[in-house]
């Protein structure tokens, strides 16, 4: 699985804080909580969220490791959250729980992150089942009760995803007042706990409960980069989309064999920082949103894809030779393979790509990137997807 954090991005949470042993059990094997205060009885029976005293004051549980390789390790306490936001990433609403002390900057596409301390917690909360009169501020939340769709804890640098099937009795969120409006606030309750037959045996299931009351933020718009005149085309499109070489330091003959030859099918699509755009060199007619998920749609071995990304730093991607460079500087290109249960990112010492046109629905090039043991080239004929 591929990702980043908006969540930001496109997904982007963080969670940590003191653990006590009583509440250890909370999240364990059986997937019950021990505690009697504050039952949460409307919720297992499916309705709204109960009331918690003491706003932002949150009892959670999740597993969570330091680093790549670390054993997992149980995380468990009450966190009074310093910080309580409702506010945008992208076109998708969120309740943000912070214990470290934040602004509604932390919606915005880029910021300076505030320092982080080994005992941040973060709770983030999917608002995606308000109706859109909801999200609008055009209706009150007053008397809302709904189910929580996604959420995530981060806790000590890891991001805990939770389960998106939590079960219809086993996670409610319910509004006591509010409007999606700048400045005003927001109150209410939430209470979600994982099924343990939803979840990866690697992990004890997580929950957490507790009530909010939070500021909700403007809504940030990312300045999109300038549109420029498109420069002569740099030559002759090739006759079809190719692969000539494919090789990878890490080893994929488990999820091959690859045939050159079938890898026939382009597709492109914009970036949404509209100033990447990004080509799709496959041996399966998937669409360009399939091959850009972070949900990979190669089902069986044999079948994968070869990403290829076009940079620009202020402006669209355009005709041009783009090279190996830093972080966001212009005419930058990179790499990655997609095979069965995994994408690859992929290391070069030289890289070569070209935008020869870009014309009339179509954009065309070559792509050549060579390293120790790595090498991706090949020709692409794709349509181009209007921004």
């Amino acid at each position: 699985m591929r990702c980043t954090l908006p969540l930001l991005a496109a997904f982007v949470l963080c969670f940590a804080s003191a653990c006590s042993k009583k509440d250890d059990d909370a999240g364990g094997s059986s997937g019950k909580s021990t505690s009697t205060k504050n039952a949460p009885d409307a919720a297992k029976s499916g309705g709204g969220a109960p009331a918690y005293a003491n706003p932002n004051t949150i009892e959670l549980f999740a597993q969570v490791r330091a680093g790549f390789k670390k054993p997992m390790e149980d995380f468990a306490g009450t966190v009074k959250m310093e910080s309580a936001f409702v506010g945008w990433y992208g076109d998708k609403l969120f309740l943000v729980l912070s214990k470290g002390k934040d602004t509604c900057d932390m919606f915005k596409p880029i910021r300076q992150n505030p320092p982080r301390f080994a005992d941040q917690v973060k709770v983030s909360i999917a608002l995606a089942t308000l109706s859109k009169e909801q999200k609008t501020g055009a209706a009150p939340l007053k008397g809302t009760n709904t189910k929580v769709k996604d959420a995530v804890i981060l806790a000590k640098g890891f991001n805990r995803m939770l389960s998106a099937a939590f079960g219809s009795k086993t996670n409610a969120l319910r509004f006591d007042s509010g409007t999606i409006k700048v400045g005003e606030t927001v109150t209410g309750s939430v209470y979600v706990h994982e099924k343990k037959t939803n979840l990866n045996a690697k992990y004890k299931p997580a929950f957490f409960k507790g009530s909010f009351k939070a500021t909700v933020c403007e809504k940030f718009v990312k300045k999109l980069p300038k549109k420029q005149p498109l420069p002569p085309a740099l030559g002759k499109c090739p006759d079809k989309t190719s692969l000539t070489a494919l090789k990878s330091s890490i080893d994929i003959s488990k999820e091959g064999p690859f045939d050159l030859a079938t890898f026939t099918h382009a597709k492109a699509m914009w970036k949404n920082d509209h100033a990447t755009l990004k080509v799709f060199i496959a041996n399966h007619p998937w669409t360009a949103k399939q091959m850009g998920s972070l949900m990979s749609p190669i089902k069986q071995a044999g079948k994968a894809f070869v990403e290829v990304r076009f940079y620009q730093k202020d402006v669209w991607a355009t005709i041009g030779e783009y090279k190996r460079g830093g972080y966001k500087q212009p005419f930058t290109t990179s790499a990655s393979i997609g095979v069965l249960k995994r994408g690859i990112g992929i290391s070069f010492k030289e890289a070569s790509a070209k935008i020869i046109d870009m014309r009339n629905g179509k954009v065309c090039g070559t792509f050549d990137f060579k390293g120790t043991k790595n090498a991706l080239a090949g020709t692409f004929v794709a349509d181009l997807p209007e921004k």
